[in-house]
């Protein structure tokens, strides 16, 4: 059996799915006979094999499918024989048998997407509400000694805390994930949890401001970032969700063969390195690089250089050996 994650949710809602048609199917023609209603059943595993290699192309699975689906179907027609009429009298009725095929189907395809979720949650993530808990912004208002522009000078929205958490309430936040083993263990913690400014404020406003993450499409368009598949350390990567942008962090270490290691703020919690496929946000993420020198936003650019957020204002610069890297 596969232990991908997505080959198994696919295995098993297409088996669920093919219970269910075949259910459909033989409850529809529950007055023919038997032989009859064996004619029509291959085809809906044909269907259901064919749909498995479509969305995997793993001919293994597809074939497990198969096997796994024909198998139920068996049991359900040889127990509508006459040879077990004594013992199973019950379900030979057709109506209650393939019914139940049927509903089987139906549980087996829902509880595949159920577990399918679950198996993510356990080993990529965290839960819904925990990131919700990450995100959470405490009281703000925007500064009046501060502003932040693109480099085409639109206005960046800043906000500051007016009243930070203490260190025992962000560490009950911090706590909730670092508990996890598949968390804790896959990363270095670098600064303390605080509430001065989120992961992308860490980023573009040298960890002085939160910034909202509907503002950083916007920065990574009119500060010229454009996508890249070979990160260098200093390029920014984004973790999205579909096109919600959930994090942003920067790359620090590029090791042919290794894991490339990137360094960000969570949330209101502490500054964290970690492999970049290990991620509490997801492993939907994109590498980013601009022209720029550095990423502090317009107008922000003396941040302190002894502040700890400042130290991921690596110069980037064009490759020498591709002269043309930055052109727009």
């Amino acid at each position: 059996m596969t232990d991908e994650p997505f080959e198994q949710l696919v295995l098993w809602f297409m088996v669920g799915l093919g219970l269910l048609l075949a259910g459909g199917v033989n409850l529809g023609l529950r007055r023919r006979s038997v032989g009859f209603r064996a004619l029509a059943t291959p085809p809906v595993i044909a269907l259901v094999v064919a749909g498995v290699w479509a969305f995997t192309e793993n001919t293994s699975i597809a074939e497990q499918a198969g096997l796994i689906l024909a198998g139920g179907l068996a049991i359900c027609l040889v127990a509508g024989s006459d040879r077990l009429a004594s013992l199973v009298a019950l379900i030979r009725k057709p109506a209650l048998r393939w019914g139940v095929l049927a509903g089987l189907g139906i549980a087996t395809a829902l509880g595949s997407v159920t577990y399918s979720e679950y198996q993510f949650e356990r080993q990529n993530g965290l839960q819904v509400a925990e990131l919700d808990g990450l995100a959470s912004i405490p009281p703000t208002a925007t500064p009046h000694d501060a502003t932040a522009l693109t480099d085409r000078g639109t206005p960046v929205q800043l906000l500051e805390p007016t009243a930070p958490r203490n260190e025992t309430e962000l560490e009950v936040l911090e706590g909730a994930f670092l508990r996890k083993p598949n968390v804790r263990d896959n990363v270095i913690r670098h600064q303390a949890a605080t509430d001065r400014s989120n992961c992308h404020g860490w980023v573009f406003t040298a960890g002085r401001y939160w910034i909202s993450g509907t503002e950083v499409e916007r920065i990574l368009v009119e500060n010229r970032y454009r996508a890249i598949t070979d990160p260098k350390p200093g390029d920014v990567v984004v973790y999205r969700a579909e096109t919600k942008v959930l994090h942003t962090a920067v790359v620090r270490y590029v090791t042919d063969g290794q894991p490339v290691l990137v360094e960000g703020k969570w949330g209101c919690t502490g500054v964290y390195l970690h492999d970049a496929t290990k991620s509490i946000y997801g492993s939907e993420f994109t590498y980013y690089r601009s022209p720029r020198n550095g990423h502090v936003l317009a107008g922000l650019e003396n941040g302190s250089p002894t502040d700890p957020s400042h130290v991921y204002a690596i110069p980037i610069v064009p490759d020498p050996e591709n002269p043309d890297d930055f052109t727009e």
